[in-house]
């Protein structure tokens, strides 16, 4: 009865012949990897955004309000001005906080989900920009996360490489997994040059590289569609999570 039930486990838990589990190994090594790099590129940027932005901007304010003390007795109009500067300066660090923080993870997604984030950022884009979103359950948190951050890369890149004058961001959902389709009618060759698609290209630290490393880490798919002359398709399969 011991050898039936080994033999009965062995044939429902084993392998297939067709899987080599040491190349899934394999795989999943790398994708771990590349979440982590991702992670550590997007800490860096999260830090450089602090330092170059909101840090400087806090320090002007601190020295603007420091000469306004020594002049507000002779000299309360100067004074007056240097307040002003030092008020528009704190205002701009808050912005620049705020724009940080949003990146971290958007609170809209939160607040209006997947298709109200998608729909406020064709709202943003400079090119016109058509929704089409279908996704009637919420996905996890972090696929959600991930697919604003596809979309907005996308658009982004658009804007300012592709020279189009429409996009369409397509989005589906269902079968526990969410579809999105980024096209543009523009002149194509994204991926293919350093300027093409992000400010990185493929070798580089952003743009399409950072794309892939965010879905791989989630076992996701990416598929670039993109000849010289347009359009250029953007297609990511990503599983809902749970």
């Amino acid at each position: 009865m011991a050898r039936l039930q080994a033999g009965l486990g062995r044939r429902l838990l084993s392998a297939g012949p067709d899987v080599d589990l040491s190349l899934r190994v394999a795989e999943l090594s790398a994708t771990r990897a590349g979440a982590l790099d991702a992670h550590a590129t997007e800490l860096r940027r999260i830090e450089r955004s602090l330092h170059d932005g909101a840090q400087n901007r806090l320090l002007s304010v601190a020295v603007l309000i420091g000469a306004s003390r020594r002049m507000v007795a002779r000299d309360p109009a100067g004074a007056d001005e240097l307040l002003e500067r030092a008020q528009s300066a704190a205002e701009q660090a808050l912005a620049e906080l705020r724009t940080v923080a949003r990146a971290i993870l958007p609170p809209v997604l939160a607040d209006r989900g997947l298709a109200g984030a998608l729909s406020g950022l064709a709202a943003n884009c400079a090119v016109p920009c058509r929704m089409d979103v279908d996704v009637p359950e919420r996905c996890a948190a972090s696929v959600e996360a991930t697919a604003y951050f596809v979309v907005a890369e996308a658009l982004t890149n658009i804007a300012k490489h592709s020279g189009a004058r429409h996009a369409v961001v397509t989005a589906r959902g269902g079968g526990g997994r969410l579809v999105l389709s980024v096209e543009d009618d523009g002149r194509g060759g994204a991926g293919g040059s350093p300027r093409a698609f992000g400010s990185g290209g493929e070798d580089g630290g952003s743009g399409l590289t950072g794309i892939r490393r965010r879905i791989a880490a989630h076992d996701g798919g990416l598929t670039l569609i993109s000849p010289p002359g347009g359009p250029t398709v953007l297609t990511v399969d990503l599983p809902c999570g749970s």
